[in-house]
């Protein structure tokens, strides 16, 4: 049962790293776009 536990936490882990991931590269996205839309002003 350990390593069931064990497997589920790193599923878990990695599960929230990419959600974390995501959120930044949305944001970086955004943050270029923005940057984009004043330097084409």
């Amino acid at each position: 049962h350990a390593i069931e536990k064990m497997a589920s936490s790193t599923f878990y882990f990695v599960i929230a790293v990419l959600v974390v991931i995501d959120i930044i590269q949305s944001r970086y996205q955004k943050k270029l776009q923005a940057e984009r839309a004043a330097a084409g002003n």
